[in-house]
């Protein structure tokens, strides 16, 4: 899962995003490194959602994925996956 030290990793790999993931994600095309360290510590913090990076064999953050709207009672949730760069989409 995610943690603090993190932070500094995603935003250098997540910035800036590239056009096919904006378009896929819906997600506006710039973040400040304060709104990416809110999202972040969001997710630590929370116990009903869940932020995972997916890590390359150089050990950089390549995506994430995200586990949200839990619903216990019915047992369901959001689960989705972002590849960051097109290079590591193919």
């Amino acid at each position: 899962m995610a943690e603090i030290d993190d932070i500094e990793k995603y935003y250098i790999n997540y910035t800036p995003l590239d056009k096919e993931l904006i378009r896929l994600t819906g997600c506006k095309d710039k973040f400040t490194k304060n709104e990416i360290c809110s999202f972040v510590k969001s997710y630590i913090v929370s116990n009903d959602k869940y932020l995972f990076f997916i890590i390359s064999q150089d050990n950089s953050i390549i995506g994430k994925t995200v586990i949200n709207e839990i619903d216990f009672y019915h047992k369901h949730a959001n689960f989705r996956i972002a590849i960051f760069k097109d290079n590591y989409r193919n």
